[in-house]
Parts: structure tokens; sequence; C-alpha cells
């Protein structure tokens, strides 16, 4: 290593070590360690054994927590072979395998008050027969870890593995079913608040449980990305009557705004006027589109509380944690107004902001700058796109990656600083901070399919640096466990290190 390499990272470690006191060679309460997570599925723990998955993990990374998915109604087994990470077992096509979506045991009784269910699992399926939060019980204490359960909405297109998914769908502006569960339907509420019941009475040394849902509000997905709005459920237009919105108002603004993002679409010219003119024009008129977008997000912040409560009532000294997704934690500027880091403390003991700093170069070009120059940000070249989002989101222009650096570079350690150290000042002391490092995230390629995309493992280290820099109380090791190389997780593992001193 060149002598000036050296010394930017030893004064990358010296910050974070001031930034975080107790990371002292000379301290060994193991309370004073950070806290490390990281987030993984139960196939993979399954697949290379309990034992050896376990050393892997604190040996190489110093992970202390695991945080396993109770249920898996997302899209994790999509993946194709060619992104998995290979740990010395093999690795195996996700995609051709028979695994249940429910991991966990299950008391029916629980589920009463709603008509949804879980997937009933048989030894029909791979590991079927397996109770891996149980199994893990014993291997875990003896290494000093604990475990966490971690609950992630399903995904509208998952809905075959859960009966009676379809009761409790959102409904679009057009009267059809919408792109997920509506968060005002007291039915899928209840679903989720037994689910997080039923996982603590199940398993009493369960140190807690992270939920998050990976979705934001109608005003995002139809001005960032031409998607029609919802929701205008019967259960969201009585909450927004009972709130004093005027419902026709808000839907006649709604869709005067679809209108002209599908012009914009179809390769209508901008307005004479401007199109952000032209949005706040429909603003001031209606203004019932905002306080529709509004109350969505406060409905979801409700779901958190109930989920909180539920698993208080159970044990008062689990740890309920909050997953703030890539969007809402890095560019959603309408989530960003109406919920704050402050506001989610009520029910969360710590947060966990999505900071995928190398797999965001790409989603930040693609995803954002794209597919927003096709719409809200039409009249504005790439460049000036992303000049406005290094502006709007408070990062640094000089200390960013430019334009054509996006995609290899990512956005790099210094957004990791930047977004970590919002999310402390935001808590101010009332929850901790756990911020979601990302490594080698796969691309989803816009033909279809996936390609790795794996991070440098020099770029990992200085990212954790950053984090604890910046005044994170720990991290938490994402996405997905069977994507991570093993040298990706040495270099976490060598920070955490390089922190003690």
């Amino acid at each position: 290593m060149q002598r000036r390499e050296f010394v930017k990272q030893s004064g990358l470690a010296l910050g974070a070590l001031s930034a975080y006191p107790d990371l002292t060679l000379g301290n060994s309460k193991k309370e004073d360690s950070p806290w490390v997570g990281i987030q993984i599925s139960p196939h993979a723990i399954l697949d290379e054994g309990i034992e050896n998955c376990l050393d892997i993990l604190q040996q190489r990374a110093k992970v202390n927590t695991l945080v396993c998915y109770s249920h898996t109604y997302h899209a994790s087994y999509q993946r194709p072979i060619e992104v998995m990470a290979d740990h010395g077992f093999g690795t195996k096509d996700l995609t051709s395998r028979n695994l249940p979506r429910r991991w966990v045991k299950s008391d029916q009784s629980l589920y009463r008050n709603t008509v949804l269910r879980h997937q009933q699992v048989t030894n029909d399926f791979e590991y079927g027969n397996r109770d891996l939060f149980k199994e893990l019980e014993k291997p875990l204490r003896k290494r000093g870890m604990k475990l966490q359960a971690r609950m992630l909405e399903a995904n509208a297109n998952r809905r075959e593995h859960i009966p009676n998914y379809d009761q409790v769908l959102t409904v679009d502006l057009d009267g059809n079913p919408g792109r997920g569960p509506c968060w005002n339907n007291p039915d899928y509420r209840e679903w989720l608040y037994a689910t997080a019941e039923d996982l603590m009475r199940q398993y009493p040394h369960l140190d807690g449980i992270q939920y998050g849902a990976e979705r934001t509000g109608p005003l995002s997905y139809l001005l960032d990305r031409g998607l029609i709005p919802t929701c205008f459920c019967e259960h969201c237009v009585a909450r927004n009557r009972a709130m004093g919105i005027d419902v026709v108002a808000a839907k006649q603004g709604y869709r005067e705004l679809f209108q002209l993002i599908k012009g914009l679409e179809a390769g209508q010219e901008p307005p004479i006027d401007g199109i952000l003119t032209m949005v706040y024009r429909v603003y001031q008129k209606y203004p019932e589109v905002l306080s529709w977008n509004y109350q969505w997000f406060q409905a979801d912040n409700e779901i958190h509380q109930g989920i909180y409560d539920r698993i208080k009532s159970v044990n008062p000294d689990a740890q309920v944690g909050r997953h703030v997704d890539h969007q809402r934690s890095s560019w959603d500027i309408y989530y960003r107004a109406a919920v704050s880091y402050q506001e989610m403390t009520t029910s969360a003991d710590f947060i966990k902001p999505i900071l995928y700093h190398d797999i965001f170069g790409l989603r930040l070009h693609h995803w954002v700058l794209e597919r927003m120059s096709q719409r809200i940000n039409k009249e504005l070249s790439m460049e000036q796109a992303l000049a406005l989002f290094y502006s709007r989101f408070g990062h640094d222009k000089s200390k960013m990656p430019t334009l054509d650096q996006l995609n290899e570079k990512g956005l790099g350690p210094e957004y990791v600083y930047n977004e970590t150290k919002r999310c402390v000042q935001g808590v101010a002391g009332k929850a901790k901070v756990y911020a979601g490092i990302g490594i080698d995230v796969p691309w989803h390629l816009p033909q279809g399919g996936m390609r790795a995309n794996p991070s440098p493992p020099q770029r990992t280290y200085q990212a954790v640096l950053k984090a604890f820099e910046a005044g994170a109380d720990g991290i938490l090791i994402s996405r997905e466990y069977n994507e991570m190389h093993l040298e990706s997780l040495s270099a976490i593992g060598r920070a955490l290190d390089d922190l003690k001193g």
C-alpha cells in the first residue's frame, strides 16, 4: 500500500474512532462493541450448514447479530445463479428450487381477526421440516451472537403464496387492482400485527424484529415513473373523508397530473409555462393531491407503530427496527418531506437507512435520472438533473462522481457519510442508527435478468469507516448474504478491526 493511501485511510479510521469513542482496544466490554448485523435468508444458512455459516460471518465480518428473514414473500428467489457468491460450498440456482415462503412456526389462532393467512408449509418443500429459528438458538448463544427476524412487505406479484391477498390490494385511479396491499386496509394491518406477535411468542429468544415496506407514495410513482396513482379503495376514501379531504377534487388533481405525464412520455413538448409550473398549478388548484399523498405515508407510520406496540406487549425488551428502503432513504423528495427520521423514533428502537453506495451509481443513473428525464425532468439535461440531485439532497458536487462515472464508481463512501449523518442528526439520540451498507448488490438489467456487480473491497472498507465517522451506532451488512463475496465480508472485518485501534 502506498504511503499516501495509508495516511488517508488512517485518517478515516481516526475520524471514525473519535466519533465512536467506545471502540477502543483497551475496552473489552461486549456492550461497547458496535452492533454488526447481516441480512440473511434461511436457505443460505441451511445450504452452508449453521456452524459453517456462523463461523464465516463471525470470523470474517465480526457479525454479532443475524437479521434473518422469517417470511420470504418478496422476490429473493428470483435471483439467478450467476449473481450468487460461492462461500466454499458451491452455489445453487434459486429459480429452480421449491423453497418455502414461511420459515417459522405459526399459531393460527392469532389470525382470527384477519382474512389473510400465511403459506402452509409441508414436507414437500425443500427444508419444509426444519425450524431454523429454533435450531439457531444454541449455536448463536455459544458464539455470543443475537437473532432478529426480518419482516419485509410481500410483493404484489407474490400474492399467490398468501391466501386471500387479493382482498387487500390497493385500488388505482381507474378502479383496478394496484401494486401492493393497502396500508389502510384493516385486514392487512391486523395480519402484520399478528405476524409480529406470532414471531415473538413462538421464539422468545428473538432479540427483536426489523420491519419495512419498499413502496413510496402516489406522487412519486406518478411524476417519476409514470405509474397510475393508488390507492383509492374504500378504506382510503373513508380515511381521507374523515380528514376533511375532498375525494372528488383529489381524484381530479391526480387525473390532470397523470394526463400531463402521459403526454410527456408520448413525446409532447413541455408546456410553455414549464413542467414544474404545471405541477404546482395542480397543487394549488387541488391541494387535496398533496393531502392524499401525505395521508398515505401516515398510514404507513401507523403500521410501524402498531407493529412496535404489538411486539412490546409480548416482550418490552425486544428491539424493533425500521427499514428505510433505498428510494425513501436517498432520492424520494416527497417521502423525505412527509416523514422525518425524528417521527420514526416513536415506533423504532433503531432505524436502518439503506445506503448502497456501489449499486446506487447504476440506480441513480437509470432508475432516477433516466426515468425522470422522460417526465418531470424532461426540460433538463442529465448533467443538470444530476447537479440538481446533489444540491437537493445535500451532497457536495466536488466530492461526488460525474455522470459518466456513476456506473463504475457508484456514489461512494462520501454518500454513506452524508446520509448516515442526516439520520443521526434526525433521530437526535432517540433511536439507534444502523447504516445499511450494501455490498455486491447485483444490477437489474433493463432488458430483464441480472448481472453481478462486485463491490471493490477497499471501497467497502472506507464505507464502513465513513458510517461510524458520521455517528452510526452500528452497521447492517446488506442486501443478501448469498450475494456477498468473502473478500467483501473480510473488508468489513478489517475496517472494524482498524476502528478498535
